[in-house]
């Protein structure tokens, strides 16, 4: 994981839910969906990079007794998560926020599943295929694992792009592609541009950079079937990998 991921979104945590909203409401009946796929007898779920908590705690609402591990290294992020958790009553006893990465982390014995939402092209090939490794080691057969990946209009998107606009009070917020380069290869490098307006007047703005590795989702497909996984899409920017048979 690279080494500024940490804090990468430190600046844009404020407006991060916020940028989100439309694209969770769209998503959200399909990410139900996935949800199903989960069984609670093999275990906790792990939320690769849980940010604020969004899929974490409606997963836990969608589940009743499903328990989750939700990973997150940015303090600041972390500091958003508790703060809707202990809001969210019986359900902050189900969900373990961890403060490391994946990389960090050690895998427990059994889990029910595996989600990596928005947080793939974070790391490089190396990590990846770290990350492929131990969970081929890891997980059950059929143990579903979901990857989320960007979506490739925001790498069309021209510079000054608006990507979201939410009213909060008196205010709205909304967020642009300010500027974006290539680095080299996959790596993509974007600085965001939040902005909080009354009216028409600039009352706050906020520049955050972002990096992002990007692979189509049908070459994450073909890197991940070189492991025992069977992959399969459940949208242009989601796909599933199960853990085949062990073969003998």
């Amino acid at each position: 994981m690279k080494e500024d991921t940490k804090y990468m979104y430190s600046d844009a945590v404020e407006y991060y839910d916020i940028a989100a909203y439309d694209m969770w409401k769209e998503k959200k009946m399909l990410y139900h969906k996935i949800f199903s796929l989960f069984q609670k007898e093999n275990g906790p779920v792990l939320d690769i990079g849980a940010g604020t908590g969004l899929f974490s705690m409606e997963l836990a609402k969608y589940t009743e007794d499903l328990d989750i591990i939700a990973l997150e290294p940015s303090k600041e992020m972390r500091i958003a998560f508790m703060a809707k958790l202990m809001q969210q009553g019986t359900l902050s006893s189900r969900i373990t926020v961890v403060p490391e990465s994946v990389m960090e982390y050690e895998l427990p014995d059994t889990l029910s599943g595996v989600v990596c939402m928005g947080v793939i092209g974070h790391l490089n090939q190396g990590q990846r295929e770290k990350l492929w490794r131990r969970l081929e080691k890891s997980l059950k057969k059929g143990t579903p694992v979901i990857i989320e990946t960007l979506d490739k209009s925001l790498l069309k998107a021209e510079e000054g792009t608006r990507i979201s606009a939410k009213a909060v009070g008196k205010y709205r917020y909304e967020t642009y592609i300010k500027d974006k380069k290539n680095a080299g290869g996959d790596l993509w490098k974007w600085n965001l541009q939040y902005k909080v307006l009354e009216d028409d007047k600039l009352v706050r703005e906020v520049i955050s950079p972002m990096e992002w590795e990007y692979h189509t989702i049908e070459e994450l497909q073909k890197e991940i079937s070189t492991y025992s996984f069977r992959c399969g899409k459940l949208s242009d920017t989601i796909l599933i990998a199960r853990k085949k048979q062990e073969e003998n």
